[in-house]
C-alpha cells in the first residue's frame, strides 16, 4: 500500500518489499525480490544511500549464487563495491561465489581483502559474528579443495575454537596423516 500511496516516489519500500520475499527463501519469491532490487537500483531517486545500494547489490548476488549463477553474481557485486567499497559483506560474497566457482585462489584473495576492513558501524542490519563464521568456513573450504592440509587444519581448529558449538561435519572431512 505504500509504494501505491507514495507512487514510487520513495523507493525505500521496493528495498523492503523485496528483502521481505528474499526471506521467505523461495524460488519464484527470489525472482520477484530480484526484479524489485533491481528497480530499487535502477531509481533516480536521492533518497538512497550507499550502503543501502550496496547491500541491494549484495542480496542479488545471493540470489544469483544460490540459483549457480557465479559469474553474473560477481558482476553485481562489483556494483556493489562501486557503491560502497567500505562494505566488508560484499568481500565476504565474493569470495563465497569464487568458492563456489572453484577459483580458491580469487576465494581467499577476496576474503582476506575484506578481513582488513573494521566493522563499522551502520544503520543496516548487520550480523558481524555471521560474516566471521561465513569467513572461517570459506577459507577451510579454500584450504581443503587445495588439499593445503596444514593450513585446512589451522583454520578449522580456529573456527571450531570460536564457534565449539557449531555443527562443523562438512568441514571435518577425513584427511590424510
Amino acid at each position: 500500500y505504500a509504494i501505491y500511496k507514495t507512487q514510487k516516489k520513495d523507493f525505500r519500500y521496493i528495498y523492503y518489499l523485496a528483502k521481505c520475499l528474499l526471506d521467505l527463501h523461495t524460488k519464484e519469491k527470489d525472482g520477484i525480490a530480484k526484479s524489485l532490487f533491481l528497480d530499487f537500483l535502477s531509481s533516480e531517486n536521492k533518497l538512497q544511500w550507499e550502503e543501502e545500494r550496496a547491500q541491494a547489490w549484495n542480496y542479488i548476488a545471493e540470489i544469483d549464487i544460490s540459483n549457480k549463477e557465479y559469474d553474473i553474481a560477481i558482476k553485481y557485486l562489483m556494483n556493489g563495491l562501486i557503491d560502497n567499497p567500505q562494505r566488508k559483506e560484499i568481500y565476504i560474497a565474493l569470495a563465497t561465489a569464487y568458492m563456489y566457482k572453484g577459483d580458491y585462489q580469487k576465494a581467499l584473495f577476496w576474503v582476506s581483502l575484506g578481513n582488513l576492513l573494521p566493522n563499522k558501524s551502520t544503520l543496516l542490519f548487520t550480523t558481524p559474528r555471521d560474516t566471521m563464521l561465513k569467513t572461517m568456513q570459506i577459507i577451510c573450504s579454500c584450504y581443503f579443495n587445495m588439499k593445503q592440509f596444514k593450513e585446512y587444519r589451522e583454520a578449522y581448529t580456529k573456527l571450531t575454537d570460536e564457534f565449539p558449538d557449531y555443527n562443523f561435519t562438512l568441514y571435518r572431512p577425513s584427511l590424510p596423516s
